[in-house]
């Protein structure tokens, strides 16, 4: 219980402006980018603390929380074309992180004709035939051709896991809820 509190209160500290000079000599920019992120660890910490608490108190502090949040919520009803989020470099990672290991020299700009980096599981149809493509130095496709998607063998093992576990778990809850056991 202590360690859940010091979590929660450590994770809300680090969300919060008086939290800076931390951001500035630890390296958390590099581990965790943005500070919103710490609000996982403030909701786990709070909902088991707030699960732990008799079943009165649980739902007068839901219904305090509800209500002192309402003024601060805000519904965006802004709609952009999917233009918008295919063209916007905000939507990119902040470190490279996803950009693929075959990409020897990073792009430091938007490139002036579409290019597709290679990943895993590109395919390219030349004349009907799917060819492996070939790769430049920066990871970039340069086989000509129609460019394709498909599963790599072990995506394709975890696709077929998780729904598998998806149905073991359906079939468990049912099973209980039904009073089966």
């Amino acid at each position: 219980m202590a360690v859940l509190i010091f979590v929660l209160i450590i994770s809300v500290f680090f969300t919060l402006p008086v939290s800076d000079i931390f951001w500035q000599i630890l390296p958390l920019p590099k581990l965790v980018q943005f500070p919103w992120r710490f609000l996982a660890l403030t909701t786990f910490a709070l909902a088991v603390l707030v699960g732990r608490l008799p079943k009165r108190i649980a739902i007068i502090v839901a219904v305090l929380t509800i209500l002192l949040a309402l003024p601060f919520l805000k519904i965006d009803r802004t709609f952009y074309p999917e233009s918008y989020y295919t063209t916007n470099d905000d939507t990119t990672t902040v470190q490279n992180e996803y950009m693929p290991k075959g990409v020897k020299v990073l792009p430091t700009q938007r490139s002036e004709t579409p290019k597709t980096v290679y990943f895993p599981g590109i395919k390219v149809i030349v004349n009907g035939q799917e060819v492996e493509p070939e790769v430049d130095d920066n990871g970039i496709v340069a086989t000509s051709g129609k460019i394709v998607f498909r599963e790599t063998p072990i995506r394709l093992f975890a696709d077929t896991f998780s729904i598998f576990g998806l149905f073991i778990c359906t079939f468990f809850l049912l099973r209980s809820k039904l009073g089966l056991n």
